[in-house]
């Protein structure tokens, strides 16, 4: 019996000791900087961003993300009208994640991308994402005549779109050691009468 109750003593040690950390964050934010290298001489007619150039940061002035103010963002090749895409751009601590991204309007040397996608922070062991919208601009880029690309100028700004939603799978881990601890003390008393 003494046994039996050490042995759920250290079922429940280890389910409360395993808490996950969540990491929500709040406040609208938006990347700075940088020029867009896109796969056309015309926003009219580009399709995506072959490459970014120059030194993109984070701009958030409120909220949680205002801690990330100002870190330097890397970002990934990326196609306009386009589904899941891991790390579409990332910091040292942040990373987000796209789930899609559509041209809303082109022509008369602009271009609109919206799309959603979730945002985090790197090593959250809760795994809380957090849903943000975006919206993409460009100009009409200007030709680099030395190197031949096209860059342009661009408005990158991300809004909160719902809640944070943590990843269930520590919230099972835990409900389920404290339900193996309640069945051995069940047990004990079934055996103790």
């Amino acid at each position: 019996m003494n046994k039996t109750l050490k042995l759920a003593g250290t079922f429940l040690a280890l389910a409360l000791g395993s808490t996950a950390i969540a990491v929500p964050l709040s406040g609208n934010y938006g990347l700075a900087g940088g020029q867009a290298n896109l796969n056309s001489i015309s926003v009219n007619t580009a399709t995506g961003v072959i490459s970014w150039m120059g030194t993109t940061t984070v701009s958030a002035l409120a909220g949680t993300l205002a801690a990330y103010n100002g870190q330097t963002v890397t970002l990934d090749p990326w196609s306009f009208n386009s589904g899941a895409q891991l790390s579409l751009w990332e910091t040292t601590n942040l990373q987000f994640d796209l789930i899609s991204s559509s041209i809303t309007t082109q022509g008369g040397g602009a271009v609109d991308v919206g799309g959603v996608g979730n945002l985090f922070v790197k090593g959250d062991q809760a795994g809380t994402t957090n849903r943000y919208s975006f919206n993409f601009t460009s100009q009409d880029p200007s030709l680099n005549p030395l190197t031949g690309s096209t860059t342009a100028g661009y408005a990158f700004t991300f809004s909160a779109s719902g809640n944070p939603v943590p990843e269930s799978g520590a919230t099972a881990a835990m409900l389920g050691a404290a339900l193996v601890g309640l069945g051995l003390i069940a047990r004990r008393r079934r055996s103790a009468a």
